[in-house]
């Protein structure tokens, strides 16, 4: 936190920045040895390149990367550069786009990953300028619509994310490990971006880093989950079988779970999904889910002006 603040003091003074906030692991204090630090700034305008050098110079630090504008997904500028071995990332939004994607999550029930994550990371952020104006986004985030639910679970069960669970059996009997290993792993992220959904958690990122705490406090979690919040997912033992038990009599289908922790966990009354058209060609969703949108990593880096 003492470099977030050196940063928060080199902002001092700009009248277009709205507000600033220490995000990841740090902001939501579960930092470790392996932590970077992460900052997120939003814009009452578009950020200039002094805007967003200046508190690299006054820090002396090497600026290592410089990501111009992506219209079209984060919608966000980005640079990176290190205070000795620290690594810093920034990730700029201007206030309009903020405040869009709360709309488009709370008001219009987008399944949008990318809104939620951003949503995600309001709610465990630390502001360090702007914290009325962040508290204001907070409450709009934590208004978590019940219509969402059955939506994102219909999306996390996806006939594209389970594929290839049919052939279980043969990929064991064939000893496919590594096919074996990624269906089990598409199917644990499936079991978690349900019961996220069932809590009415917003997805905080890709990987589902940092499992044991956000599973930690659920209130809503598969019983074989309970009092263990670690999430391990591993190939089948030797001498069971994906669709049954180990020797240890431990049940190991996680798809299996996904597929009926929806019902068993929805309580009297709330909205269930609705019976998918099998009609409708594989990998279709339903018409109030949107695909997810996938971050392009291969993005070029571009080095803009400090002056623009």
């Amino acid at each position: 936190m003492a470099v977030a603040r050196r940063a928060a003091e080199a902002y001092e003074g700009n009248r277009n920045l709205a507000a600033l906030a220490v995000a990841g692991s740090v902001g939501a204090g579960l930092a470790d040895r392996f932590s970077d630090l992460e900052l997120d700034g939003c814009w009452i305008g578009p950020p200039t390149g002094r805007d967003r050098l200046a508190p690299v110079h006054a820090l002396g630090d090497e600026l290592t990367d410089l990501w111009d504008y992506d219209p079209e997904e984060e919608e966000e500028w980005s640079e990176e550069y290190r205070v000795g071995e620290l690594g810093v990332t920034v990730s700029n939004f201007l206030v309009g786009s903020i405040e869009r994607f709360l709309d488009d999550v709370v008001l219009r029930a987008s399944t949008d990953p990318v809104r939620h994550m951003r949503l995600a990371a309001l709610q465990r952020s630390r502001p360090l300028a702007g914290a009325e104006l962040m508290a204001a986004w907070r409450a709009r985030a934590d208004a978590f619509p019940g219509r969402l639910v059955s939506p994102l679970v219909e999306q996390a069960l996806a006939p594209e994310v389970l594929r290839g669970w049919a052939a279980r059996e043969a990929l064991v009997s064939r000893g496919d490990d590594l096919a074996v290993s990624d269906l089990l792993t598409r199917a644990g992220h499936a079991v978690v971006r349900v019961v996220l959904a069932l809590n009415r958690v917003y997805l905080p990122h890709w990987p589902l880093k940092w499992q044991r705490y956000l599973i930690t406090g659920l209130g809503l979690v598969p019983r074989a989950a309970r009092g263990a919040p670690r999430v391990a997912i591993s190939g089948p033992a030797r001498g069971g079988t994906p669709g049954g038990r180990g020797p240890a009599g431990r049940h190991r289908d996680p798809g299996r779970c996904a597929l009926r922790c929806r019902h068993r966990l929805l309580p009297q009354g709330t909205v269930r999904t609705p019976p998918r058209d099998r009609s409708a060609p594989a990998g279709h969703l339903s018409a109030n889910s949107e695909r997810p949108v996938m971050r392009n990593q291969a993005r070029p880096a571009k080095v803009i002006s400090q002056h623009a």
